[in-house]
């Protein structure tokens, strides 16, 4: 997987990996000082929704997607199985599927192989239109695959805010179906994911904020103390207002 960064990126990224990725003696660090992590109730709001209309590629590549944004972005993102639309899908439609922002996948009729409208809150990908000029065999199949999962890649980016960036060689620059087949279709281009998380805050759909047990106490919603770690925090935080 290849990763680009910019200054912005590396701290987004940071704040992003530092919980799931912390090693057993980060993890004691911050038991010791800080009382640990606390994940505040109600912060984790909306979802992205990816709603698979057809049959010709498999669920593990959607899910595939999914892992890959998970490892940058910590939003709630599903797959749902749905009829496809007989025409452009509405804002009612997204809404009535119970998601905040859809990612249709479809294989047919007269759709491209991506549409985008990010004020009615959606994105499609057509199989269909993907599989063109492709051979149905072994080789054919397999750059299938990888074409799908590209657009699938671009499909959640340019629904959710992140239209572009601001390095080449990448498949949010791609204007042709063909270059997909020659660029990383899994590649996270992260100066995307400051526009992902602000246009998705706009939205309404927030990931879950997960900080350390002594700033939660500090701002007032911490949950009762359950171990030694989160009463010395309190005493800590106590000692440091006094002293003030």
């Amino acid at each position: 997987m290849k990763l680009k960064l910019t200054a912005t990126a590396v701290l987004c990224a940071v704040s992003v990996w530092a919980i799931p990725q912390q090693s057993a003696k980060l993890t004691k660090v911050y038991n010791e000082k800080f009382g640990g992590f606390v994940t505040q109730p109600g912060s984790l709001k909306g979802s992205i929704g990816f709603l698979n209309a057809q049959e010709k590629m498999p669920v593990s590549e959607i899910e595939t997607v999914i892992a890959t944004w998970h490892k940058l972005l910590q939003h709630t993102m599903v797959v749902k199985p749905v009829k496809a639309p007989k025409g452009l899908p509405s804002r009612a439609d997204v809404q009535q599927a119970g998601v905040s922002v859809a990612i249709y996948v479809v294989d047919g009729g007269d759709f491209p192989s991506l549409l985008v409208a990010p004020e009615e809150r959606w994105a499609l990908v057509n199989v269909a239109k993907l599989s063109e000029g492709l051979k149905d065999d072994a080789v054919g199949k397999a750059m299938l695959k990888t074409r799908f999962r590209a657009e699938l890649m671009r499909a959640f980016a340019f629904a959710c805010g992140g239209a572009g960036s601001q390095y080449a060689g990448n498949i949010y620059g791609a204007v042709d179906v063909t270059q997909l087949d020659s660029l990383d279709a899994d590649a996270l281009i992260m100066d995307l994911v400051p526009r992902i998380t602000e246009h998705l805050k706009q939205l309404g759909v927030t990931p879950a904020r997960t900080i350390t047990y002594i700033r939660a106490y500090q701002e007032g919603w911490a949950p009762a103390p359950t171990n030694d770690f989160q009463r010395a925090a309190i005493e800590k935080a106590k000692s440091r207002k006094a002293a003030k």
